[in-house]
This record gives structure tokens, C-alpha cells and sequence, in this order.
């Protein structure tokens, strides 16, 4: 099983290494959402952490977010979110 903080580390590696941000500003199950959720076509959320990567701009724009398997540490997704509007 892969923690809330395991899952922060592989989304920021993963966040760099796809050049979408440097910083991790929270990590998430689906379940524990108060706000829109992502919607994310072809992708399964349950199961998974959801790290929003930290934007650096003040402008309107969809979240950017690193999915992770919550059993074996996987990335199956990275970008946007969708959340716009």
C-alpha cells in the first residue's frame, strides 16, 4: 500500500520529469474531495491518490494532476485535470 507521502515523492518526480511543476501542493482520494472533481476520460480515479501539482501562475486554468495506484506506486495518469469553469 502506498501512503499519502510515498505518493506526494512519486508525483513530484513525476511532475518534473514531465516538466509540469516542481511542487506538490496536496494529495487526495477521490472520496475525500469537497470541490469538482477531475474529470479524466479513459482513467479510473478509485483506487488512487491524486496529487495536484503547485501552479506557479495566477491565472485561471484547469488544475495539473499526477494520478498514482494506491497498491503498487504506479503514475497512470499526469495532466490536466479538467477542472476548468
Amino acid at each position: 500500500m502506498i501512503t499519502r507521502e510515498d505518493a506526494s515523492r512519486i508525483a513530484q518526480q513525476a511532475a518534473i520529469e514531465r516538466k509540469l511543476g516542481a511542487a506538490i501542493a496536496q494529495v487526495l482520494r477521490l472520496e475525500e474531495m469537497e470541490f469538482r472533481r477531475p474529470s479524466i476520460y479513459n482513467h479510473s480515479l478509485d483506487g488512487c491518490w491524486i496529487a495536484y501539482v503547485e501552479h506557479t501562475s495566477f491565472q485561471m486554468q484547469a488544475s495539473t494532476i499526477v494520478v498514482i495506484n494506491d497498491q503498487t506506486g504506479a503514475v497512470v495518469y499526469a495532466g490536466s485535470a479538467n477542472d476548468e469553469g
